[in-house]
């Protein structure tokens, strides 16, 4: 399965809790789910100041920067429902799962094998 997760906690660089929180925890994830690609993403007009490194440790990890007006982006999102997501990461057939069904496929133990 493709998951896809948005990281722009990490957007600015800067060593908060909730950033050293995050890192800890996908970092856990990663190690013990080595079936899903994982695809994390975020968009900052900026150059991001974050040192990525530590998702080179996990091959089934890779990075999305995208580079748009945020304003722009979040408008574009908001009320035209474009681009989609997937679309942006690269993916041609929507591999997505609501949030929902992400939880109910936890909840159930499904999280590597098939989950609808």
């Amino acid at each position: 399965m493709r998951i896809g997760i948005d990281i722009r906690c990490f957007a600015e660089g800067r060593h908060t809790g909730v950033e050293e929180y995050t890192r800890e925890l996908l970092q856990e994830l990663f190690r013990q789910d080595q079936e899903n690609e994982y695809v994390l993403f975020f968009n900052s007009w900026s150059a991001p100041r974050a040192d990525f490194s530590w998702i080179d440790a996990f091959p089934h990890v890779t990075l999305r920067v995208f580079r748009y007006p945020n304003k722009l982006l979040n408008l574009s999102l908001w009320y035209l429902r474009r681009p989609y997501i997937d679309r942006l990461l690269g993916w041609r057939r929507s591999p997505l799962c609501s949030e929902s069904e992400l939880r109910r496929c936890l909840a159930a133990g499904q999280i590597g094998s098939h989950c609808p």
